[in-house]
């Protein structure tokens, strides 16, 4: 009886290993569609050998309004191909129409690689983000109990023109078609009014005579009017097509000249796709993800954070001081007779602007001698104003390091007035991760001297650029992990700020200052105009402003708050990641704010993880409110922090 026991137990135990034995699959994206979608040189797996690639899976891919297939790559690597089935949902159907399959919705996924495509056609009626899930049920195991299922999520963009421009272009050929016809039956029909004129000239009628020649010339008129028409047809045509294809070109920038315009950089360029990501989960961006400038890539993990994203709390802000007219330089004259501008405050009417006093009691109090600065050397120099190398001797006789500010003789009251002002935003703050003004020294004969701390720091940008372009080896790298460092130190500095009702309203790397172990200072934006120039537009109305960092609203409607400040940020990261590349490079400065309405914003640095390029996403929404602040944001960075720390 235990024999018989033991056989019926060892019988079991092989046909339940039987029925478990699990059939693998690949699944995956080629090359040529993520370069298509994505811009990237890559194959991305969602499963590979049967292992399920999660982060992929969350991922949401954007599509744009010129894609309207998608193509995916599959194989069954078992013996026996594998029962499957498919189904496909829209949260749209009146901008999408029902999508389509070229394989059947159910069957067997082949043992030989097949690339099946997904249609999305956009109907035209109506402006949308669609969201499109796609779901494909595998049965991995050999019993039928087991099915996985795969869940795609894409986000689709139709353009309600879309269809009245391929209406627009059917109509035009239709219409230049009409003219060539119209034009040969006119020619005909002055061929044959001419040779009924001969025929009526031949009988000597002088009146059938005068009617025929007038015949001919109304026939005359008529082709010369069909042609003009054909002419106007053809030149409509062309425009229609030109203002199609307008967009198409700038995307193409990166496949051709985008990655060209770079020959020193690792990162890729400009603008790619549409991302509009604030509805999409960030704790699951797609697994392909790398180091950001020569870090190891990072693996599977959830953040006890990400959901924080959908929590915001918006931060009351204030702008920092109203627009303020420019000093007024006071004349004075040697004894030679020559006048010359005054540089002293005291010119100052404190009963025409209260805030202009306000401006002068904090000048007062920063006030020094000038004996006690020593200038040394010049660091930055633009056209009116220049950054330099000094030392300050305190009342101890002590010599400290310092940076200083100042603008030239030929600068105007306006400039002068403006470094004044914003040298004095920071005034008073306190804070590890902010650099403000220190001192101030003044003179009647010579432009005021702006004081600051010099610790070692040198400007953010000029760092990046340095790094990236010099060939002698470095002593730090900067890893995903330093520039993940690097923006949670900024995020502390602007939280302080908001915290002040303050905003900075020019976050960049510019504007920013790091030293040899990475530590970064916000600093004010005193002379960054000037000795950043290439950074700054006008947009016609006598203001350079940093329109390429700027928010879709402040730049439409110069409408400054929290979120615009998240927006800058998020262009900052993205600095970090290229190593101070130039947002937008090929982008029309007038054009920035059309590029931006239509969801185009900058392209996910090549080796910048797919975490890091989500937060990017959230910061560039479209609405303020689908913005996340800067609680959130940091929360995120900080876990992202520490789950890059334990892989390294």
């Amino acid at each position: 009886m235990g024999c018989w026991m033991t056989a019926v137990f060892c019988v079991s135990l092989i046909f339940s290993a039987f029925l478990n034995v699990e059939a693998k699959l690949n699944l995956f994206l080629n090359q040529r569609e993520v370069r298509r979608l994505l811009g990237l040189s890559a194959e991305l797996y969602y499963v590979r050998e049967g292992v399920i690639n999660e982060y992929a899976l969350n991922f949401v891919v954007p599509v744009p309004a010129n894609i309207h297939d998608l193509f995916f790559t599959w194989q069954a690597l078992g013996d026996k191909p594998l029962p499957y089935s498919m189904e496909v949902n829209v949260s749209n159907a009146e901008a999408l129409l029902t999508p389509q399959l070229n394989v059947s919705a159910a069957g067997l996924v082949p043992t030989r690689m097949q690339t099946f495509r997904l249609q999305l056609p956009c109907s035209g009626r109506a402006s949308a983000e669609i969201d499109v899930v796609f779901t494909i049920n595998v049965t991995l195991s050999k019993t039928a109990r087991d099915v996985t299922p795969l869940v795609f999520r894409r986000r689709k963009i139709c353009l309600q023109e879309e269809a009245r421009r391929v209406v627009s272009k059917e109509e035009t050929a239709a219409a230049a078609a009409a003219a060539v016809a119209e034009a040969a039956e006119a020619e005909e029909a002055a061929a044959a009014a001419q040779d009924v004129d001969d025929i009526r000239r031949r009988s000597g009628s002088v009146r059938v005579t005068e009617s025929s020649n007038s015949s001919v010339a109304v026939g005359f008129y008529i082709a010369i009017g069909c042609a003009c028409g054909l002419i106007a047809a053809l030149l409509t045509l062309t425009l229609a097509l030109y203002i199609r294809n307008r967009k198409r070109r700038h995307q193409n920038y990166i496949s051709g000249m985008g990655r060209t315009s770079f020959p020193d950089s690792n990162q890729a360029a400009a603008f790619l796709q549409r991302v509009e990501t604030p509805d999409f989960p960030i704790s699951g961006p797609s697994g392909g993800s790398g180091s950001g400038s020569g870090s190891g890539s990072s693996s599977k993990s959830g953040f006890s954070h990400a959901t924080a994203f959908r929590n915001r709390t918006p931060i009351y802000a204030i702008p920092v001081l109203p627009p303020v007219r420019p000093l007024q330089l006071a004349k004075s004259s040697d004894p030679t007779g020559t006048t010359l501008p005054s540089y002293s405050i005291a010119t100052i009417d404190r009963s025409a602007n209260a805030h202009l006093v306000d401006v002068k009691d904090k000048i007062e109090d920063l006030l020094i001698d000038r004996c006690k600065i020593k200038l040394r050397g010049m660091a930055l120099e633009g056209t009116f104003g220049r950054l330099l190398y000094a030392v300050h001797i305190d009342d101890q006789g002590i010599e400290h390091d310092v940076y200083v500010k100042t603008v030239t003789d030929q600068a105007s009251g306006q400039q002068l007035s403006m470094m004044l002002q914003e040298s004095l935003n920071f005034h008073g703050l306190s804070h590890r991760n902010i650099s403000c003004i220190t001192a101030l020294c003044q003179s009647e004969s010579t432009p005021p001297l702006l004081v600051y701390a010099n610790d070692g720091y040198t400007n953010l940008k000029r760092f990046l650029t340095k790094y990236k372009t010099s060939s002698m080896s470095s002593p730090m790298t900067l890893t995903t992990q330093a520039i993940v460092d690097m923006a949670l130190q900024t995020i502390l500095a602007m939280q302080f700020l908001h915290r002040k009702k303050l905003l900075h309203k020019d976050i960049a790397t510019r504007n920013c200052l790091v030293n040899d172990q990475l530590k970064v200072k916000l600093c004010d934006t005193a002379l960054s105009r000037d000795l950043f120039p290439a950074d700054y537009h006008c947009l016609g109305d006598n203001e350079n402003r940093p329109i390429k960092w700027m928010a879709l609203e402040t730049i439409a409607r110069k409408e400054h708050s929290w979120a615009s400040d998240v927006w800058m940020f998020g262009v900052l990261l993205w600095e970090l990641t290229t190593l101070a590349q130039q947002p937008y490079l090929e982008v029309d400065p007038f054009e920035m704010c059309s590029y931006l309405q239509d969801g185009y914003r900058l392209a996910q640095p090549l080796n910048c993880p797919d975490e890091l390029f989500a937060v990017m996403a959230y910061c560039w929404a479209m609405s303020v409110d689908d913005r996340p602040s800067l609680t959130q944001l940091h929360a995120y960075l900080h876990d992202f922090y520490a789950h890059l720390n334990r892989y390294v």
